[in-house]
């Protein structure tokens, strides 16, 4: 599908910048066939408002999106150099020929109806002080481009004469994940990236450069290295999982699980539909059940990422390492199996080898038929772990962005409610 990226660039003032469109004036767009924030957009961008252009947020017409062929960012030009387009008020636009989805879009803008729910990077002004701390903390910036944002964090890569790192910045319901990340990579060195500077209070880190070979745009085939590399540290962290806990990591053991579970069905104001919400609250005591069977399982607690996929690791010198941890928790290890073949291509005897593989990792520590009997009893668990996960994101960001997240807890509780286990 073709998408237009359409931005909104105000400076102080509240002025916007737009282009020539014929007869007419436009926002500066650029096509993509990608959905996501467009970061080769900042190329384009330079050419009309200047070099340092960060998208802050989409631009809302209600409680949904755009449609997709059509996306607007509101975004922030920190530079103030000046480009080939033209700066107009709101006044001066009412008489002006506009493209109607652009009009409506700079209406949206200039009510200024943003919620109180947003992010500091969705604010303006914000990277003014994160670029000052960036400088501060690395010699001789050269470039800061923005590579990702939306609500669950903002990640930029930055350039320097002698060496790539990524700064990110997450929300507050994630904000241990700077101090998380640095405990995990001096745990566990080579197997999470190392955390090069961070401010626990703002909720900041810079990392190391893992490289451009992300398992995501790998093979389908190539990216088991992934999941292997996740059961070896599963199984490295045995040891480890109460001083993790002390050090920051949820405790989301199956005991701790079996109560969230009960306090999630007893919720009545889930976003679920239809009937779900009864079935859900029916099935609740057998889910306990299986809960404490996995609790008493030849397969102990580990370290678990909690969102595991092939687009959360990178190859990095022929290993496989595993970034993004704002889940992690110590909870039953087929939370990120279960994850990690979901987001697999829908091929059953790929998610079998793959499976296979995982627990052949295993082989040392855990007999295969007790494996074998632990994947059957931890995959319904596994589906509610996410379950629970996804309303404490409801929680977190409020109704402006439950549009990104509304459809995964009813699939994982669905999930959950479909093992045969549960029958």
């Amino acid at each position: 599908m073709a998408y237009t990226h359409r931005f909104v660039i105000p400076d102080a003032s509240g002025s916007i910048l737009l282009v020539r469109d014929g007869a007419g004036w436009a926002l500066p767009r650029v096509p993509s066939d990608e959905p996501e924030i467009l970061v080769n957009a900042a190329p384009a961008l330079r050419d009309v408002a200047g070099e340092d252009v960060f998208v802050l947020r989409e631009v809302r017409f209600g409680p949904m999106p755009l449609p997709n062929e059509q996306i607007v960012y509101v975004t922030e030009a920190v530079s103030g150099r000046s480009g080939s387009g033209r700066r107009f008020d709101e006044d001066a636009l009412a008489d002006m020929e506009i493209d109607p989805l652009d009009r409506s879009a700079l209406k949206s803008w200039f009510r200024d109806d943003a919620p109180d729910s947003l992010q500091p990077w969705q604010r303006p002004g914000w990277f003014a002080s994160c670029l000052t701390w960036i400088e501060a903390m690395v010699p001789n910036v050269q470039e800061v481009r923005q590579v990702a944002t939306w609500c669950n964090s903002c990640i930029l890569r930055v350039e320097s004469p002698t060496a790539r790192s990524y700064f990110k910045a997450s929300p507050a319901y994630f904000v241990s994940e700077p101090v998380v990340t640095a405990l995990l990579a001096a745990r566990f060195p080579r197997r999470v990236p190392q955390v090069l500077a961070l401010d626990a209070e703002r909720g900041w880190m810079l990392l190391e450069d893992l490289g451009d070979e992300p398992a995501d745009g790998l093979p389908v085939e190539d990216r088991i290295g992934a999941l292997i590399a996740i059961a070896e540290l599963h199984i490295a962290s045995i040891p480890h999982a109460d001083a993790l806990i002390q050090g920051g990591c949820l405790d989301r053991r199956p005991a701790v699980l079996s109560d969230q579970i009960a306090e999630l069905a007893a919720d009545r104001t889930l976003p679920l539909p239809n009937d779900l919400g009864d079935r859900f609250q029916l099935a609740v005591p057998r889910l306990q059940e299986l809960c404490a069977e996995v609790a008493s399982s030849p397969v102990p607690a580990t370290l678990v990422h909690g969102d595991l996929h092939a687009g959360n690791s990178m190859r990095t010198d022929g290993r496989f390492v595993t970034f993004d941890w704002t889940d992690a928790c110590i909870a039953d290890p087929f939370v990120d199996v279960l994850m990690f073949l979901s987001r697999l291509p829908d091929d059953p005897e790929l998610g079998a080898a793959f499976l296979d593989r995982y627990l052949s990792a295993w082989g040392d520590v855990v007999p295969r038929s007790a494996l074998v009997a632990w994947t059957e009893i931890a995959d319904p668990v596994a589906a509610m772990h996410h379950a629970v996960t996804y309303r404490g994101i409801y929680d977190a960001f409020g109704s402006y962005e439950w549009w990104l997240f509304e459809g995964a807890l009813p699939r994982w509780i669905e999930r959950a409610l479909a093992s045969p286990r549960l029958a």
